[in-house]
């Protein structure tokens, strides 16, 4: 049985990505933060004997060392999914975002992921793949806008994080892909994108990319992004 690593996997996308890869028949170890806002993923976890919950706080360094005693438990893994982020603030202009909030929202959006690339990394078999879920708006390209400077930065440093592991593991495929604009808690009911829609996609876009894709900056429908 094929086995993932999906985090901040309690709610939106990527409690969406938890269903996706239990009806295909893998076994998903998913780490969440709190009890109060996991509820639906605890009972989920119920119906299936193929899922393993790991509470983690991703800012805290020493849970990363229950992470790392379930994937020696379980051996060889062929996915993970970097999900956990946050927004950060909203602000259009840097006279009014803190320095405070910038580092804040860089350490769970960048950091996070680098600390858990650092765990995950030495037990992916070979040909295994990592998939940030990052955003468009870490695009400079595509930047015409503006604005959420703690967001874009921080997803912007991901995607390069990102192509620097694709350059250094070539054993690896590393996909950096956009979910969309999703009708989440963080993408708001006006969203355009449903989170099936969107997880469903993802699936399709992970599980069956090869090498010669790694290091590309892709949406959930497979089509490659400006960087």
């Amino acid at each position: 049985m094929r086995k993932v690593v999906i985090t901040g996997a309690n709610r939106g996308i990527g409690f969406g990505l938890v269903q996706r890869f239990l009806e295909n028949g893998f076994h998903v170890i998913a780490t969440y933060r709190h009890e109060k806002s996991s509820s639906e993923l605890l009972e989920f976890a119920k119906t299936y004997q193929q899922i393993t919950l790991v509470k983690m706080d991703l800012n805290n360094d020493s849970d990363y060392l229950k992470l790392q005693d379930v994937l020696a438990s379980h051996s060889e893994i062929d996915f993970l999914i970097n999900n956990a982020g946050v927004i950060g603030g909203k602000s259009s202009s840097i006279l009014t975002t803190s320095a405070e909030n910038v580092l804040e929202v860089f350490k769970n959006n960048t950091l996070n992921p680098f600390k858990i690339c650092q765990t995950v990394l030495p037990f992916l078999r070979s040909g295994g793949v990592v998939s940030q879920i990052t955003s468009l708006m870490g695009s400079i390209e595509d930047n015409q806008s503006g604005g959420y400077y703690d967001y874009r930065i921080s997803k912007a440093a991901l995607n390069m994080l990102h192509r620097c592991l694709s350059i250094e593991f070539k054993n690896f495929i590393f996909l950096t892909l956009h979910p969309g604009w999703v009708q989440t808690d963080m993408g708001g009911e006006q969203a355009p994108t449903t989170i099936e829609e969107s997880t469903k996609g993802l699936f399709k876009v992970i599980t069956e990319k090869a090498l010669c894709h790694s290091g590309k900056f892709l949406n959930y429908q497979g089509n490659e992004l400006p960087w």
